[in-house]
């Protein structure tokens, strides 16, 4: 007999979430303004619904991500997203966790 191992949601999300950030290119990004819409197209396909109404934009030499979201997992996850993204780059985020 064979058994299922299930996985709670939040550890399948987080697989997912690494899953596809392995999937992304790691061609080096010199600029925030390189990195701006490689790191808006990444939250844009995450598996994670609640990334892809997050915003990316360039401030100065870094990324500002902002928007909202309903976990602090959530708010760490989309900034490990652009921070793979667009490698190099200074990350600020500006999150909210409602």
């Amino acid at each position: 007999m064979l058994l299922k191992c299930r996985l709670p949601r939040r550890e399948r999300l987080r697989e997912s979430a690494l899953l596809f950030m392995e999937g992304l290119s790691l061609m080096p990004v010199l600029s925030a303004k390189d990195g701006q819409p490689r790191a808006q197209s990444a939250l844009a396909a995450s598996p994670v619904y609640a990334l892809r109404e997050l915003h990316v934009e360039q401030q100065g030499d870094a990324l500002l991500i902002s928007g909202r979201v309903t976990s602090f997992y959530h708010k760490q996850l989309a900034q490990e997203v652009v921070r793979h993204a667009a490698e190099g780059v200074e990350v600020v985020n500006s999150i909210h966790v409602r």
